[in-house]
């Protein structure tokens, strides 16, 4: 990711959303230099969007379920997956599959 990059995805946010004085919107992202830069930040104010950086290391804060929730069922769900697999050696996991290899990891976690 560059500054150049970065400009042209809000280009194509713009162009999608279309916010407006009427109906701005709120632009959330980390820390990083290329979210940060003088023609982003020129940008984001001609275009009705309100840009908040947030503080390195403080997603954790902002969205608790990622550290409580889904990390572990994450985790959860890999382990229940590598148990299937060691079960049945010779298949694969299908899409019929997930939903009780999530199960599984669903209630381990919750």
């Amino acid at each position: 990711m560059n500054s150049d990059l970065f400009l042209d995805w809000l280009k194509h946010l713009v162009h999608h959303v279309k916010p407006s004085a009427e109906d701005p919107i709120l632009l959330g992202a980390d820390n990083h230099s290329t979210h940060c830069s003088l023609p982003v930040i020129l940008f984001c104010r001609n275009n009705h969007i309100t840009f908040l950086s947030l503080p390195p290391h403080s997603s954790h804060f902002i969205q608790p379920l990622d550290k409580e929730l889904f990390a572990p069922l994450k985790a959860a769900y890999a382990s229940e997956a590598e148990k299937w697999l060691i079960q049945q050696p010779e298949e694969v996991i299908r899409l019929t599959d997930v939903a009780g290899i999530s199960k599984e990891a669903y209630t381990a976690t919750a």
